[in-house]
């Protein structure tokens, strides 16, 4: 399933480690939920930023296009 130490490294090296103990293990999932949430910061910037790019392109390509219209009289 992949590894799990990237997730606040708590299974790796883990004594009490079994199969699918990543269900049920409290430090896990407290790991996890910590990762999930700094994941979605990241998603939600990475949004926005990708928002106000898109409408800078937007912006310029208009400008651009009403600059040449103007520009050929």
């Amino acid at each position: 399933m992949g590894n799990r130490s990237a997730i606040g490294g708590c299974c790796r090296d883990c004594k009490e480690r079994f199969p699918a103990c990543h269900d049920v293990c409290a430090t896990y999932l407290a790991a996890k939920a910590e990762h999930d949430e700094k994941k979605a910061k990241i998603r939600e910037a990475k949004t926005k930023q990708k928002d106000i790019d898109g409408y800078h392109y937007d912006q310029v390509a208009k400008l651009k296009k009403h600059i040449d219209w103007h520009g050929r009289r």
